[in-house]
């Protein structure tokens, strides 16, 4: 009987492990999908891991967006706080493409040409193109590519979940420290409201 409650008690101290990736932030054990209740709509999250990378970087961009557009939370409120400086500047360049004393969509796609300019999303902000949102969330985040050992390629799908629009992304995220930085992201597809 004994050794049943040793077992129990060193499945239960293993069990609580985990390691630490960046702002005191633990990672969770892997697991096949994860459901969240959100408006009353089941939300599945696929978490079965493919690489080592993955999970955490997984977690780290869903909470990292979802952050950025949390009223509420302060720790990044600028994309420079997480993004690599290069697609700061790109992302910049787009939103004030052809606003006076900027750059006009030809120098754009000049001064550009070596990254996609076809999905950055001129004149579109971080990641959704509504200048007014309410409660944003990430409701599927994938690994679409492993490009290499510490850069990976999300597919990712935001939602206001008031205001009802639907963004599609691919995010590039790569590995920077003990955390991660996001060097592109690709506007898909948006499905907005009528």
């Amino acid at each position: 009987m004994k050794n049943v409650f040793f077992l129990g008690f060193l499945m239960l101290l293993f069990s609580c492990n985990s390691e630490k990736v960046s702002n005191s932030e633990s990672v969770e054990e892997p697991k096949e999908a994860e459901a969240e209740e959100i408006d009353g709509a089941l939300q599945v999250m696929d978490l079965s891991p493919r690489n080592s990378m993955e999970v955490p970087a997984k977690q780290w961009l869903v909470r990292t967006i979802e952050s950025y557009f949390d009223p509420d939370d302060d720790e990044f409120m600028d994309i420079s706080y997480f993004s690599t400086d290069e697609y700061v500047e790109f992302k910049q360049d787009a939103m004030s493409v052809n606003i006076p004393d900027e750059l006009t969509e030809k120098e754009f796609r000049v001064k550009w040409k070596h990254r996609n300019v076809e999905l950055i999303g001129m004149q579109n902000g971080f990641m959704i193109s509504a200048q007014d949102y309410h409660t944003v969330k990430v409701t599927e985040c994938n690994l679409k590519d492993q490009i290499d050992e510490s850069t990976s390629l999300f597919n990712v799908v935001v939602e206001d979940l008031v205001y009802k629009g639907k963004y599609i992304r691919e995010v590039t995220v790569s590995k920077a420290g003990n955390s991660f930085i996001i060097n592109d992201v690709a506007e898909i597809k948006e499905i907005l409201p009528e």
